[in-house]
């Protein structure tokens, strides 16, 4: 039972956010709900397309017997039931469509900066997965621990993951020297003194 709920509409974002209900990205400058609750003396936060909750929120209601326990995230509904709700609410069902396809912002443009940074940053369905990605990060939404490191193939799979996003190895863009240079350096410095 939720002790109390909070729903605040966020005109623009200031910073990107999470959708806990798609999985994708909410760019800045776009709209969102910011909801915050506390069930079980647990305090849990999240962020949404308002789009994804009036998809979800059309879906609970005409189905509410069988959410007694909770609504489910809009990513966890059967295939069937999100094809229902494609007429009344094509834009949140799209961003479904393809995890991994990169977001269209409000004027139908995707810059090639954010189509990089949204491919490893985007959710990914388990299903989406091979082992040939190697360790990767995992997620269970909403996000409320830190990601499992590793592969389902692992012999401490958790199991109760179900999306994953690549390891993102840094870019060495202020033109130090890396890691190999450092040991490089201190081994012909170190050559220098004897």
């Amino acid at each position: 039972m939720s002790d109390f709920q909070s729903v605040v509409a966020v005109k623009l974002t200031r910073k990107p956010h999470h959708c806990s209900h798609c999985c994708r990205v909410i760019p800045v400058g776009e709209s969102a709900l910011n909801i915050a609750y506390r069930r079980d003396g647990e305090f849990h936060a999240y962020y949404v397309h308002p789009d994804c909750d009036e998809a979800l929120m059309d879906h609970c209601t005409t189905y509410s017997e069988f959410f007694a326990d909770g609504w489910p995230w809009l990513h966890e509904l059967e295939k069937e039931d999100l094809e229902a709700l494609r007429d009344r609410h094509p834009i949140a069902i799209s961003r479904l469509d393809r995890i991994d396809a990169p977001p269209v912002n409000r004027l139908g443009t995707v810059s090639a900066e954010q189509t990089e940074t949204n491919a490893m940053t985007e959710a990914r369905s388990l299903d989406q997965y091979h082992e040939d990605h190697g360790p990767v990060l995992w997620w269970r939404f909403p996000i409320e621990e830190p990601p499992y490191v590793g592969s389902p193939l692992a012999s401490d799979w958790p199991g109760y993951h179900t999306h994953w996003t690549p390891i993102q190895i840094p870019v060495n863009r202020l033109g130090t020297a890396s890691a190999e240079q450092n040991v490089t350096n201190a081994a012909e410095r170190e050559q220098k003194r004897e």
